[in-house]
This record gives C-alpha cells, structure tokens and sequence, in this order.
C-alpha cells in the first residue's frame, strides 16, 4: 500500500524530471476529503479496484493522449 502522501511526492518526482508525465492512481477504497486535491492536478487520474484490463487499458491511453497534448 502507498498512501496518498507517498503518491503525492512520488508524482512530483517524476514531473521534476518530466513536468508532463501522466499518473495514474489506483485505490481499492475511494479517495477522502483530504485526497481529492491530487485529482485536481493536471494529468492526474483515479482508477479504483477492482478494474477489469479494458478500464485500465482505457485510461492508460486517455493519459497518455492527454500529455501529448500538453507536450505540443
């Protein structure tokens, strides 16, 4: 389990190294009051368990066209 603080700054990790780099974040419970402020970040997406390989492959898609399109 990595708690939402932990996803949070491994997020920023990756963006300082590439500032359009997607996330996708994965949780079996939904987010909390206190965790909805990472969805609000550009490029950030929730997906929660369980998800079947054609969700995941879907969203996986729609964030990787997304930061494409922040690249252009």
């Amino acid at each position: 389990y990595v708690g939402i603080a932990a996803a949070r700054e491994l997020i920023l990790t990756g963006r300082r190294i590439d500032p359009t780099v997607p996330a996708i974040l994965c949780s079996g419970r939904p987010l909390g009051p206190d965790d909805g402020h990472l969805l609000g970040e550009e490029g950030v997406h929730f997906l929660e368990k369980p998800f079947t390989i054609k969700e995941l492959a879907t969203r996986v898609g729609a964030a990787m066209e997304a930061a494409g399109s922040r690249r252009a």
